[in-house]
């Protein structure tokens, strides 16, 4: 293992595999009042997004974590967590702060009023309160790599299965520091963490693996159709939570058939150019495109009350300005590369 994180190659496919979830993420938040729409094809794309993205982007997070595996001091384990708590909460605290007076002014537009008294409590201990919601995702992924560290030191067959469990059982009743999101997503994180041995020693046949018609069905048609009809969860038990954890699982698989084949490609293309771009600025982006894609809604929607396929189109091409944004300006001073990306 110790070579594999040494000898640390360029992995395109998984460039295209984040570029792929930035996409996800920012067309995802592209459908303003998605319950209320009688858009079929909107909620149905909504409702596909929604059973994978995260969890592939807290797999794509344990994959390249390979720096928890040599954590074997206090110091060490000190200085890691500094650094996650530069990258992720730095952000997290600072652009949820200069949120506050927007949401506040702009709070009868909102799909979710904010409590002025409440809106600092939520920022520090309630995730799913955050002004902006999605933000959960970088506070929970940083308390995963704060107990990492140790938990990676236990037997992997008890590891997952223990995550397993718990995302299996789908508590959603503990909102306190997002510990019931920690339970159901950690299994994506430690998946991640525990293939990549695996996946360093074979990355090469898995890349050049020959497709014929057989394999091909049984490697990507079947799981696509399986993924693609949607699998109903009405009922709510453990074995729905099991289907639902299956279809992540399945949106992660076809989403990385679909990089390996990217990655067949000619070098310079449009497509793989430009996933390389979204992996690129994804954490950019995941940080700033709530605030086009909040103005586009209520501008076009809610003010304008423009039809709902232009908004949808504009909210996503906005959803990407933040590339620019960064590119030209935040990235070129340290202070914003620090405040509000992370960029240590």
């Amino acid at each position: 293992m110790d070579n594999l994180i040494k000898n640390k190659p360029t992995l395109k496919e998984f460039n295209y595999l984040r570029g792929i979830g930035i996409f996800l993420v920012v067309l995802g938040h592209s459908f303003p009042f998605i319950d209320e729409t009688n858009i079929s094809i909107y909620k149905y794309i909504h409702s596909l997004i929604y059973s994978f993205h995260m969890p592939l982007f807290i797999m794509i997070s344990g994959f390249f974590a390979y720096k928890i595996l040599n954590i074997n001091s206090f110091k060490e384990y000190r200085e890691f967590i500094s650094n996650k708590f530069k990258k992720l909460m730095i952000p997290y605290f600072t652009i949820s702060f200069i949120t506050i007076p927007i949401k506040l002014l702009l709070n009868n537009f909102s799909e979710r009023k904010v409590v002025p008294s409440e809106i600092l409590i939520d920022i520090f201990f309630y995730p799913w309160n955050n002004p902006i919601i999605f933000f959960w995702f970088i506070y929970v992924l940083f308390l995963i790599f704060l107990f990492a560290p140790l938990v990676i030191k236990m037997n992997k067959y008890v590891v997952l299965i223990l995550f397993f469990t718990l995302s299996s059982l789908k508590i959603d009743n503990i909102t306190f520091m997002g510990i019931s999101t920690i339970f159901n997503y950690s299994i994506y994180f430690f998946v991640g963490i525990y293939i990549r041995e695996f996946y360093m020693k074979k990355r090469e046949e898995i890349l050049n693996f020959k497709f014929n018609i057989a394999n091909s069905i049984f490697l990507i048609l079947i799981p696509s159709i399986i993924f693609l009809l949607n699998i109903s969860l009405n009922f709510q038990n453990i074995f729905s939570n099991m289907l639902y954890i299956l279809k992540s699982f399945l949106g992660i698989y076809i989403s990385f058939i679909i990089c390996i084949l990217i990655c067949r490609f000619k070098k310079h293309n449009i497509l793989s150019s430009s996933l390389n771009t979204l992996s690129k600025y994804s954490f950019d982006i995941y940080l700033l495109s709530w605030f086009p894609q909040i103005f586009s809604r209520i501008l076009f929607s809610q003010i304008l009350n423009l039809n709902y396929n232009f908004v949808v189109l504009i909210s996503l091409l906005l959803g990407f300005t933040p590339i620019i944004v960064s590119k030209y300006f935040l990235r070129k001073f340290n202070i914003t590369k620090k405040l509000l990306l992370g960029i240590v």
